[in-house]
């Protein structure tokens, strides 16, 4: 029996989301919107090359998540974010800031990148989603509506492990090849270790 080969193209559009949350995270560490990780890894951030942060960008795991419900202390899933009535979100999300609408756009390319992932490999959205997450029946309205609530709940993955982002930050600056290899592997065990918790 044939086993069937991996689709490469999940690693190309991972690195561009993480690319993404990258340049979310950036932008908004002067107003303390860090998404969970501390502030002086979004200022070694901030500091980064375009290469070094291309490096962090093609660690092989989503580095994007929305918090689970059981952690925001809200009963609801993202499926019960509470969908507004305006079908473009703006009755959902009234900061106009540029960092809430790049925010919120990178909530709705990601619920969408869910949707479509979905549709072809339920193990990667699950692996991506987090432990206990569930999406809803996607469309492209309701993504519209979602983004704005999804956005609260958008958080950096493992900003609470103690030596994940520093050593990846570390390598991002370093030519040693196995080092670099080594940090962004680093993160397989902790994919691991987070769904077997739940």
């Amino acid at each position: 029996m044939l086993c069937k080969s991996p689709d490469n193209r999940i690693y190309a559009e991972l690195e561009s989301l993480n690319a993404g949350l990258l340049r979310i995270v950036a932008s908004g560490g002067d107003a303390g919107r860090n998404l969970g990780l501390p502030s002086a890894i979004v200022a070694q951030l901030g500091r980064l090359r375009q290469d070094e942060l291309a490096f962090i960008a093609g660690t092989p795991v989503l580095l994007a998540a929305f918090v689970p419900s059981e952690r925001s202390g809200s009963p609801d899933q993202i499926a019960d974010a509470g969908l507004c009535t305006d079908p473009y979100g703006a009755g959902c999300d009234t900061r106009t800031d540029p960092w809430s609408r790049a925010a919120r756009l990178f909530a709705a390319s990601l619920l969408t990148w869910f949707w479509k992932t979905d549709q072809s490999d339920h193990l990667i959205t699950a692996l991506c989603l987090g432990p206990g997450e569930q999406l809803p029946v996607l469309s492209v309205t309701i993504i519209e509506q979602l983004a704005g609530r999804a956005t609260e709940r958008l958080r950096v993955r493992f900003a609470e492990h103690p030596r994940f982002w520093p050593d990846l930050l570390r390598a991002a600056r370093s030519r040693d090849v196995e080092l670099r290899t080594l940090s962004r592997l680093a993160v397989l065990p902790l994919v691991l270790a987070e769904e077997c918790s739940h």
